[in-house]
């Protein structure tokens, strides 16, 4: 158990970490809902090690700029796909029937417009690196709808245009280990819509690994489609 400062919060259960709505809620916007003074975090302890803070922006911390939140919503009606439904994944729930997952968000596109300071990571909180296997993706919501049909702020995904999760994996010493990429969408015909085993092992040993979504969609100013992803079940190997 462990307490989120900014609200006062005892997170006991992975389920405590489920804000109480997808936009706006203060687990991950805070009480008032413009950010909060300490990042909404998670740790994995006595299982993959693994630990989550959402990273800062503006000396503050907002899911608007990036963070993996522990979610439990799913919605396959596509018009429910909008920044307000936000932690949904497309499907029934988490992978292979899990009660929840996390829902990544957050890119870096060098566009002038983009005001994110770092992208979402996961790191062994005991700063060893380890190889991490594998984990489980799925679109959200959000971005199948507009890989579909688009809205006013990007076109739909045309025959030439893609959307990509990129990994890049850190040694101990900070320095980079790997990259690892995965298609959550290549033209129309190849969206991902059902949950997809992603293998990382090609990392390597990592301490910390970054995620960012990027893609071909732009309009105008910088990357426009959803910079969301669902993933579950990580798995890391431990040396005997």
């Amino acid at each position: 158990s462990f307490t989120l400062p900014y609200c006062n919060k005892t997170i006991s259960t992975w389920s405590d970490l489920i804000d109480s709505k997808q936009y706006g809620g203060e687990l991950l916007y805070g009480s008032d809902g413009y950010g909060m003074d300490d990042p909404y975090s998670w740790y994995d302890q006595n299982n993959t090690e693994l630990r989550h803070s959402m990273p800062p922006a503006f000396s503050m911390y907002c899911y608007w700029s990036g963070g993996h939140a522990i979610s439990n919503y799913a919605d396959t009606d596509l018009s429910h796909g909008d920044f307000s439904h936000q932690l949904s994944v497309y499907g029934a729930g988490g992978h292979n029937g899990s009660s929840n997952f996390a829902m990544h968000y957050g890119y870096l596109d060098g566009s002038q417009f983009n005001m994110n300071e770092g992208l979402p990571a996961i790191e062994f909180a005991d700063g060893k690196a380890r190889i991490i296997d594998h984990m489980w993706v799925m679109n959200s919501t959000y971005a199948m709808n507009c890989y579909i049909s688009g809205n006013g702020l990007t076109a739909k995904i045309g025959p030439d245009d893609w959307v990509q999760i990129v990994a890049t994996g850190y040694a101990a010493d900070g320095s980079k280990a790997g990259e690892s990429k995965f298609y959550m969408c290549n033209g129309p015909d190849n969206i991902v819509r059902d949950w997809t085993r992603w293998d990382l092992s090609e990392l390597g040993k990592v301490a910390k690994v970054e995620f960012n979504v990027t893609g071909s969609s732009d309009n105008g100013y910088g990357f426009s489609q959803p910079a969301y992803f669902a993933y579950d079940d990580v798995a890391v190997r431990f040396e005997e």
